[in-house]
């Protein structure tokens, strides 16, 4: 679906990257949001919500350097997207600090004559005031740079002693490709996309909910955009008044009401996600652990008993999420923490004390653990939507666990 003012709206976020106008939101202010509060009573709710793309006009290049013979070779390479709002000058700095093949490497690289290649795209490089490479985009198509220059090592590197200047061998191909269609990832095989409110990033699949730039060589990703805000979006869904405007889909945190979201980018298919609440979870799969590092910690079985010797282990026994269902499809992102609760059957033997943890398949979402007191059977019930999760096991010498 594309939008019917693509171009109006290209044109604009061109120039929000100069700068926003003096009545208006900089880029990152949240339009939306008041000063006094984020979320804003008898207010009706928003239906649109407009993440931009945001533009780079600079960057370091990167590689990973090889030293022979006195030669330190630099390959590497940049991706510019062509299109409205998108950069069309670009500043490549080449960096001192390298991690070559032999090991760390610090090193002032100055290049020598440029020799440009390319296949009439147009582009043009050049080297600037402060030896970085100053890049203006041409067409689609691939530029080559070539040059031979010196690299003078600052500190002692690749046993080689500072203050030494070797040979340099410098290489870099610089791609112009189209920005007029773009693709979506997302956590799940299928759409919609089932996601918890206010679920954000978490330790689950949901942070790869993103915007591909998209040609006829497939996705891409741009140096000329930030690697999060790659193509602007708009989402259509109900949102609370006062929602925050997100950077990204990386930043985005869902609306608290179920329902519908489209994410529409202004060039490109749309993607579907849907926000479910507590009561559409069908299935959840609970595990406990007692948690431990560097080999240590295990499963508890219900029933079994443990000890002594426990190894690297800790007094932490946490319910771990390994799925939550919505009928016969996953939930895409980490649950809500509200739907969860744990609590001791067994409050002389153990407890249960906040726990630190992250989200979906680390850690009880609701933040919390089992601490064992003393000696005895440990029983545990973890409360979901779908049902009370239980595990009940006996524990000997448990002097021998760690505390955090």
């Amino acid at each position: 679906m594309a939008w019917s003012n693509t171009r109006a709206w290209a044109l604009m976020l061109g120039v929000t990257a100069c700068g926003a106008p003096a009545d208006g939101p900089e880029l990152g202010d949240d339009p939306l949001q008041s000063d006094d509060d984020d979320r804003t009573d008898g207010e009706p709710p928003v239906e649109v919500i407009e993440i931009p793309m945001r533009p780079v006009t600079t960057a370091d290049l990167y590689a990973v350097p090889t030293l022979e013979g006195g030669v330190l070779r630099f390959e590497s390479s940049l991706t510019l997207a062509l299109g409205e709002g998108y950069p069309r000058e670009f500043v490549a700095v080449i960096p001192s600090a390298h991690f070559a093949t032999c090991g760390p490497l610090r090193a002032a690289l100055e290049l020598g004559p440029l020799e440009l290649g390319n296949d009439g795209s147009g582009t043009r490089i050049a080297l600037d005031d402060d030896g970085a490479l100053a890049i203006e985009v041409g067409r689609e198509g691939t530029t080559s740079v070539r040059s031979r220059g010196t690299a003078t090592l600052q500190e002692d590197g690749c046993e080689t002693p500072s203050g030494t200047t070797l040979t340099l061998e410098f290489a870099l191909d610089v791609q112009v490709r189209s920005a007029q269609d773009s693709e979506f990832s997302g956590p799940c095989d299928a759409q919609p996309w089932l996601i918890a409110p206010g679920a954000g990033q978490s330790a689950n699949d949901f942070r790869w909910l993103r915007a591909s730039l998209r040609d006829g060589g497939g996705p891409y990703s741009a140096d000329n955009a930030d690697r999060d805000a790659q193509v602007p979006m708009r989402l259509h869904g109900t949102f609370e008044a006062g929602h925050s405007t997100p950077e990204s889909l990386q930043t985005w945190i869902p609306p608290s009401m179920p329902g519908p979201v489209e994410i529409e980018p202004a060039f490109g298919p749309s993607a579907l996600v849907e926000i479910v609440d507590a009561t559409a979870i069908t299935g959840v799969d609970v595990r406990f652990e007692i948690a431990g590092t560097a080999g240590g910690g295990f499963v508890i079985d219900d029933g079994a008993e443990y000890g002594p010797g426990y190894g690297r282990s800790a007094n932490r026994a946490i319910p771990t999420i390994q799925a939550v269902q919505v009928g016969d499809r996953p939930l895409c992102s980490a649950p809500a923490a509200e739907w969860f609760d744990l609590r001791t059957l067994t409050p002389g033997v153990c407890e249960v004390i906040p726990h630190d943890g992250d989200f979906l398949y680390t850690g009880d979402p609701s933040g919390h653990a089992g601490h064992l007191l003393r000696d005895g059977t440990c029983t545990l019930q973890m409360t979901s939507p779908a049902g009370d999760h239980t595990v009940s096991a006996t524990f000997r010498d448990i002097e021998g666990l760690h505390d955090f």
